[in-house]
């Protein structure tokens, strides 16, 4: 009897040592393979992380290319702004002057500049746009084009030619 409880003793820690060892191998295969599926994530993941950080440098780009494309146009727009103000600057408050009894004397030439400043302003426009206006016409010319000699006897304070100016000279 002690044979056969020795026998069986020793089947039984057989068995439990190859139950034990199957169950290492297969514990020790699932491992393995989670190991494996774990670093399969880890590439994907960090090809993921490498797209995105791509796309966030190509997006940083583009963002710098916009400012830099605003920044442009700001100071176009500046410099058209700065032009567009020397072109009216000569050009002061009608309404305040008009209101005064000098008003009347100082009007002409205020239309005469203000002619001028569109005409430098149509000047630039068109350069900018690669046109250009004939150098040779004058504002004041536009301005007398229409002039009758009535208006030149009335008002000779409002025209440039040499017996408006005599006159004028002569009515003071």
């Amino acid at each position: 009897m002690q044979a056969s409880s020795m026998y069986e003793e020793m089947r039984d820690c057989l068995i439990f040592t190859n139950r034990s060892r199957a169950q290492l191998l297969r514990r020790n295969s699932e491992h393995k393979e989670t190991t494996l599926q774990l670093r399969d994530r880890l590439t994907h993941f960090q090809s993921l992380i490498d797209q995105l950080k791509n796309q966030k440098q190509a997006q940083l780009l583009e963002k710098e290319a916009l400012i830099n494309q605003l920044a442009e146009e700001m100071t176009e727009m500046s410099t058209q702004l700065g032009t567009l103000s020397d072109a009216f600057s000569e050009v002061g408050d009608v309404e305040a002057e008009a209101q005064t009894h000098w008003g009347q004397l100082v009007f002409p030439a205020r239309i005469v500049r203000l002619l001028r400043a569109v005409r430098s302003v149509m000047l630039w426009w068109n350069q900018r746009d690669g046109q250009s206006l004939p150098e040779d016409s004058d504002v004041v010319e536009i301005v007398h084009a229409n002039a009758t000699e009535a208006d030149k006897q009335d008002q000779p304070q409002m025209h440039s030619d040499q017996a408006s100016t005599g006159r004028y000279l002569l009515d003071r």
